[in-house]
């Protein structure tokens, strides 16, 4: 189980990434920041009760992605949205916790505390040295034309 910081990391880097998705679809940010945008993201990552929650606990805890959802027993949207979200990361939408997530359910990263470790302390070297108002690009996934700015609620 992930410590109240690292939670805090994920949860920061999921509402940034809500955030270029809902830009790059011009989604305002009044609805990306709203109950169905970030209320939404609080809840999943924070309730017990959320089956996205639920399914990553399971997943983190070795399970397949069909043993999780066998016992889950009931749609979790999460899956197929992360399926649809990854197409972003092929038009240079820096996404880098939608694309873990997602190779993770495809199977290609079989170690999801490693690779959760791996995203946080990507994402804090990210922020070295920076203000933490804006940070700075991943030389992975450098800025480049066509891809979504954050807005500037993110910031």
């Amino acid at each position: 189980e992930l410590g109240a910081n690292a939670q805090g990391v994920l949860m920061t880097e999921g509402l940034k990434e809500l955030a270029m998705v809902a830009a790059f679809f011009g989604i305002p940010e009044s609805v990306a920041f709203g109950i169905s945008g970030a209320g939404d993201l609080i809840s999943t990552c924070i309730s017990p009760d959320s089956r996205n929650r639920r399914m990553g606990v399971l997943l983190a805890r070795g399970r397949t992605l069909q043993q999780a959802l066998d016992e889950v027993r009931m749609t979790v949207e999460g899956v197929a949205m992360s399926q649809t979200i990854e197409t972003l990361w092929a038009l240079d939408v820096s996404i880098p916790l939608f694309h873990m997530v997602n190779a993770i359910l495809r199977g290609e990263r079989c170690d999801p505390r490693k690779e959760i470790a791996g995203l946080i302390a990507s994402i804090c070297r990210e922020h070295e040295g920076s203000d933490l108002s804006g940070g700075t690009r991943s030389a992975a996934r450098p800025h480049g034309v066509g891809q979504a700015q954050v807005p500037s609620a993110v910031r």
